[in-house]
Formats: structure tokens, sequence, C-alpha cells
């Protein structure tokens, strides 16, 4: 399985990718929408972790909705995104509060390998 996340902290693609990289995922990191619309062309994603911080971070979002509606995505998002979010999707993001637990993005994750079983 591989895991795009796109986050700008370095501290946050190491950790994240500590606690789920294994054998059978490999986790990639991107700290912009145009560098994760790369990668999305370069490699297949099963599932894609974006982290919002600013408007411009849906970009991606929209982009994975319309381009590469297979992969399956959390969002990692204050609540103020997080109500924008729940409010224009169309599609059935796995939206995680932030701050978040290593051990719920984990959790949301495993839950999408179940979906994809």
């Amino acid at each position: 399985m591989n895991i795009l996340l796109q986050t700008r902290e370095k501290e946050t693609f190491e950790e994240v990718k500590e606690f789920t990289e294994s054998e059978s995922s490999k986790v990639f990191h991107s700290d912009s929408a145009d560098k994760s619309i790369a990668l999305l062309s370069n490699f297949f994603f099963d599932v894609a972790v974006i982290r919002i911080k600013t408007f411009n971070d849906f970009t991606i979002l929209k982009f994975l909705n319309e381009s590469y509606p297979h992969v399956r995505v959390i969002v990692l998002a204050e609540k103020r995104f997080k109500d924008l979010i729940t409010l224009f999707s169309t599609t059935n993001y796995s939206v995680v509060s932030e701050p978040f637990r290593l051990s719920e993005l984990n959790m949301r994750i495993a839950e999408k390998r179940q979906n994809e079983a």
C-alpha cells in the first residue's frame, strides 16, 4: 500500500511515516499540492493523507476527487476547515480533527485497507 502524506511540517511526516510504514506500506512526503500532483502522476496511491492548514490546501482535494477517485482520502484539519470540508464535499473523506493522535490516524488508514479488501 502506498500512502501520500501532504504536510508542510517535516516532523509530522517523520512521525506518521515511523508509525504507519511497514513492509506492506510505503509513505511518500509532499509539502504542496504541486508536489502531490507530481507524485500522483508517477506512483499508484491507495491512500492520501492531506493536512489542511490554508484554503490553498483544498486544491489537492478537488484534484484527487476529479482525477483519482479510487484514492481513499484522510484529511487532517482544524475545526474551522473540518466544517467547510463537510459542507462542500461530494466524496466521503475521513476527517481527523487537529491536534490528532497517531493512533487515530493509523486506525483510519486501517479502515481504508479493510474497505479495499
